[in-house]
């Protein structure tokens, strides 16, 4: 995991948004299936935990992506709740981490990324181009808004 801080003000073309998008995808369908557990062990109707297995990486695509950056945005800039709605999505999505995790140990190829954690709490992931010296591959790794 990179501990680089990449901040509003610092040049985001370092990043990869299309490798973001689906690293972020996986993520919320990991977090999805882990609360449809939890919700199947509380006797949720099935149609539920289906629902909520299918839905989750939509609403992040949809809400919790724009709503992490622009969350971290309004910290930065020194909004009190800013950082408050960011731990939210982070903590909501902090269950698909492993499985993520997991599965870039087990297919290194799946995303072909450098670094990452078990448990990130951010709510947006961020996957950075990274120029190695003396190679013309482009490597990629995770990085978090916050730095974190």
């Amino acid at each position: 995991m990179s501990d680089i801080n990449l901040s509003f003000t610092r040049n985001l073309k370092a990043v990869s948004w299309g490798g973001t998008v689906r690293l972020n995808l996986s993520r919320a369908l990991g977090a999805g299936v882990v609360w449809a557990i939890f919700a199947f062990g509380l006797a949720a109707p099935w149609k539920i935990v289906v629902a909520i297995v299918l839905l989750c990486p939509i609403a992040h695509l949809v809400v919790g992506i724009p709503v992490g950056i622009a969350a971290h945005a309004l910290a930065e800039f020194g909004f009190p709740l800013g950082g408050a709605f960011g731990f939210l999505i982070a903590v909501l999505m902090l269950p698909g981490d492993p499985l993520v995790y997991l599965t870039c140990r087990a297919f290194p190829r799946a995303f072909s990324l450098q670094g990452g954690r078990l448990f990130q709490v951010t709510p947006v992931l961020l996957v950075t181009r990274v120029a190695k010296l003396g190679s013309e591959a482009t490597n990629y790794e995770v990085s978090s808004i916050s730095g974190a």
